[in-house]
């Protein structure tokens, strides 16, 4: 019985540590690397020749809007084949809460782009269905700010009032709880116009452990102004 599922056999292997790369073979076993040095082609079952290539830990794509079509399309091939292991979600929509005024509009905005049926509510919900379906890769998600204030206050562009405040708080809370990783906010051009708002969320965020993320709305004459916001949320958040 062969010791290794897999070896990868005669890469330039890069550790992520920052240490130079060195040659050596993988031995790879239940899904997990279980030695790195030298092996034997007749050790596992089965052998890739890495000669010439690297083997190195997979990348993060720290921005991406796979949230839904990972769910149409799980072998995520797009992904594995550049090497991309871990997709962050959450960028300018996100996966929960899908409540209140706005959740019909998300749903169907979402059956047209990926011919997906939106049946969660929350974090938990969509984590089930990604765990039922299966992927390739793995999934972080951020919670959206945006998708917060229209699972509260709708589409209205008016200031969010105390309760509403109240309640957005609690939703984030709820993503967080659920496995969401952080609070990311796309921004129009200039910045968001209820600064308050996103301090408040992501105060709450950073007590659970979350950071706070901007998705500028321009690289233009407004990137200054953007900053400045994003900064000013930064530190009176405390993250």
């Amino acid at each position: 019985m062969a010791i290794y599922d897999v070896a990868i056999r005669g890469g330039r292997v890069v550790d992520g540590a920052g240490n130079p790369w060195f040659y050596s073979d993988i031995g790879v076993r239940h899904g997990k690397i279980a030695r790195i040095g030298s092996i034997s082609a007749s050790d596992a079952d089965n052998v890739i020749d890495a000669g010439g290539l690297v083997v190195c830990p997979g990348f993060i794509d720290l921005h991406t809007h796979s949230d839904v079509t990972v769910l149409a399309d799980g072998d995520a091939q797009s992904k594995v084949r550049q090497g991309v292991t871990l997709d962050v979600i959450g960028e300018s929509n996100s996966v929960g809460p899908v409540v209140g005024p706005a959740a019909d509009e998300y749903r169907e905005e979402q059956r047209l782009r990926s011919g997906v049926d939106v049946t969660w509510t929350d974090f938990t919900g969509y984590f089930q269905q990604l765990i039922r379906q299966g992927t390739s890769i793995n999934i972080a998600s951020s919670v959206a700010p945006q998708q917060i204030r229209r699972a509260v206050v709708g589409f209205d562009d008016r200031a969010a009032g105390p309760d509403e405040l109240q309640q957005m708080n609690s939703l984030v809370v709820q993503a967080m709880e659920q496995g969401a990783v952080g609070l990311s906010a796309a921004w129009h051009s200039g910045g968001p116009e209820y600064v308050d708002e996103l301090i408040e969320m992501a105060v709450v965020a950073n007590q659970h452990g979350g950071y706070y993320g901007t998705h500028v709305g321009s690289e233009g004459f407004d990137i200054g102004t953007e900053l400045d916001k994003t900064f000013q949320i930064a530190r009176a958040s405390g993250i």
